[in-house]
């Protein structure tokens, strides 16, 4: 599971990257059932992730490294052409890819995006289209003594 810090960073990064013109949810929030309307729209998914302790310095200056993955949904009406999500994939790629994030103590670089993967048609209503990020977040964090 990503940490907190890196998640919401990275879903922050994806609704600027957006430029506010698509709305961007959890995973968890996500039901493409009851959302009405036709504008694009994007939901971002914790897709896992490691931890492994770096350094031992004073007990205040403990470094971790968590690589993980977040997957990004990318949801059009089934009437717009795949394409149109596959065109938001390309301009979030484009835009985040090497992009380096802070958030508190928590320094994550995205490394890799992936490319778009065609996935569900949701109800006759919306078709998606999915990529996965790829980040390593260094950041340090007290340890017990």
């Amino acid at each position: 599971m990503a940490s907190g810090g890196a998640y919401q960073a990275i879903k922050a990064a994806v609704a600027s990257a957006t430029g506010g013109a698509y709305t961007v949810l959890d995973w968890e929030e996500a039901r493409p059932s009851a959302i009405n309307g036709e504008t694009p729209w994007l939901a971002v998914e914790d897709g896992g992730g490691s931890e492994a302790l770096r350094s031992i310095g004073s007990p205040a200056e403990a470094r971790f490294e968590e690589r993980g993955l977040i997957t990004v949904h990318v949801y059009v009406p089934t009437f717009a052409s795949i394409g149109d999500a596959r065109a938001i994939v390309d301009m979030l790629r484009d835009a985040l890819r090497y992009t380096s994030l802070t958030s508190g103590s928590d320094r994550i670089t995205i490394e890799t995006c992936g490319p778009a993967q065609p996935s569900d048609l949701h109800e006759g209503v919306w078709s998606e289209v999915e990529f996965d990020i790829v980040y390593v977040n260094r950041f340090t964090r007290p340890v017990a003594a």
